[in-house]
């Protein structure tokens, strides 16, 4: 496991690790938890003999985040999504036809719960959107998590496939390897955890960080684009979206889902897509200073 860097330059700003944070809305509501984590050292990607690796996990690349930042402790919320409808702020995603297909299963929450559920069928630019809003709201600086951010977020100091380690995941709560994948349930059918839908946050164990269901629920929206290889990632963890146009691919997404398996659920498993699907949501960051 690679040290992590000091963590000084967050207790300058009046900032520790680990720390929860909540900023004021313009209307006396608070925002989203946020989690601070500390700056640090880590390997990006997967080793050739990992199970589950897929070849756009390469090669491994050392990134240094030189600066802390804060982490939603959840993926965003129906709740809080429905704050920045109401504003005007995003757009609203209840309606069917929202999407190029007719099917309610693309629109809202798809019949899921909303809630304290993790908002779905939201686009990058929606969630571009939602963080453009909150920054003007709260006076601060809200952004998508680059995808080494994420990475780092997820592995919380664990050189392993997932953020606990090596263990295989379980649909079974309250176990520190516990997330909503589609997996065999209690009865060791495979039909995806709790009948394949999606769990109101903190399903999982936190991790090291303090961060919930960085693997499985949802998955979640970063800012860069995609590319075939991790050759060329920027080394001090900020978004790569150089030649984005070039591959076409779309934006890249993190975490695996509940219609999702075990390999997509790793922390260095990276994919991508282009518009709203049933089992997209995301996670945000912000700015320390």
């Amino acid at each position: 496991m690679m040290a992590l860097a000091s963590s000084a330059h967050a207790h300058e700003v009046g900032y520790s690790p680990g720390q929860t944070i909540r900023d004021t809305l313009s209307d006396g509501t608070v925002g989203p938890e946020m989690v601070v984590l500390p700056a640090g050292r880590f390997l990006m990607g997967s080793p050739a003999d990992e199970k589950g690796r897929d070849f756009t996990e390469g090669p491994q690349v050392e990134i240094t985040l030189s600066r802390p930042f804060a982490v939603g402790k959840y993926e965003l919320t129906w709740d809080e999504w429905e704050k920045c409808v109401a504003k005007r702020g995003c757009q609203d995603n209840s309606r069917r036809g929202y999407s190029a297909t007719s099917s309610p299963d693309w629109s809202g929450d798809a019949g899921y719960g909303r809630g304290r559920r993790p908002v779905i069928n939201v686009s990058w630019g929606d969630a571009e959107a939602y963080v453009t809003w909150l920054s003007a709201e709260t006076g601060e600086t809200y952004r998508l998590l680059s995808e080494a951010e994420w990475e780092y977020a997820a592995r919380a100091g664990s050189t392993g496939r997932f953020g606990w380690g090596d263990a295989e995941p379980t649909c079974d709560a309250g176990q520190e390897n516990t997330a909503n994948f589609d997996g065999p349930n209690s009865v060791g059918f495979i039909a995806g955890c709790n009948g394949r839908r999606t769990e109101p946050v903190g399903f999982s164990a936190p991790n090291a960080f303090g961060l919930y269901d960085m693997h499985g629920n949802v998955r979640e929206w970063t800012k860069d684009c995609f590319h075939v290889s991790l050759e060329g990632i920027p080394a001090d963890g900020s978004p790569w979206v150089t030649d984005c146009a070039r591959g076409g691919e779309g934006n890249v997404f993190r975490g695996g889902s509940f219609t999702g398996g075990v390999d997509q659920l790793r922390s260095a498993s990276r994919q991508a897509t282009i518009g709203r699907e049933v089992n997209m949501g995301f996670r945000i960051a912000r700015e320390l200073d």
